[in-house]
């Protein structure tokens, strides 16, 4: 059942997709609007991890719709990193714990008329863009929507650990508003993986400056997601 509401969400994302394909193929930020009674705002892009290979990592970031904040910085940014590995953090987001979820009158046993299938894009009353911003890569390279133009790969975690180095750092020069905000890195499932490593070799690294030892406020390791804010695992940094 999982992986079928993974594939309604990848069909009516490609739809949603097409406009900004044809006018740019791998823009940085592109603003999300128009969805169903849409209350925040919502950004997606391609962010360039290597530039050698050309390699882009996709993600979709959900500000906040907290808006009763006295202060914005003191909002935390949740980054998503789901496992697999190879399985989309962005369909995980949009499946589990986002702003929206895709429903339809499609009949899993079959057959279904194509011409009578609906998608229908409806709010859920839970999310954890209610009170935080999340961002969702799809890493490593290859996943979800994320690509190589040489079709090169990587398989190890401390390749895709420098790839979402590399990513960090782009995102952070092109949303400098959240540079101040308390940092919080989930990983589900093989996530366990790719979240400890980037957390390491943020606080490891001394040449990132806008990831100082404070700002990483905490790690989170879940075997599974919940659609209020995971609190399993949670190891302080």
């Amino acid at each position: 059942m999982i992986l079928f509401f993974k594939y309604l969400f990848t069909i009516y994302f490609l739809l949603c997709t097409v406009a900004i394909s044809k006018t740019q193929s791998t823009p940085e930020s592109v603003e999300i609007t128009n969805l169903p009674d849409q209350t925040q705002k919502i950004y997606q892009g391609w962010l360039s991890v290597d530039q050698q290979a050309k390699s882009f990592l996709y993600y979709q970031l959900f500000l906040s719709q907290n808006t009763t904040a006295q202060d914005p910085s003191t909002i935390p940014l949740l980054l998503f990193l789901e496992g697999g590995p190879c399985d989309s953090s962005v369909q995980t987001l949009w499946t589990d714990f986002g702003p929206y979820w895709i429903d339809s009158n499609l009949n899993v046993t079959g057959p279904n008329d194509p011409s009578k299938v609906k998608f229908t894009l409806l709010k859920r009353n839970t999310t954890w863009s209610g009170p935080y911003h999340v961002l969702a890569i799809d890493s490593p390279v290859l996943t979800g929507f994320s690509y190589s133009e040489t079709n090169t790969s990587v398989n190890d975690t401390i390749g895709t650990g420098k790839h979402l180095i590399n990513f960090l750092t782009r995102f952070y020069q092109i949303y400098d508003n959240l540079v101040a905000n308390p940092f919080f890195v989930i990983g589900h499932s093989y996530g366990g993986h790719w979240a400890p490593y980037l957390v390491y070799t943020l606080v490891k690294d001394h040449n990132l400056n806008q990831f100082k030892a404070e700002k990483l406020s905490q790690l989170y390791l879940c075997s599974r997601v919940n659609r209020s804010f995971p609190k399993r695992l949670p190891c302080k940094y």
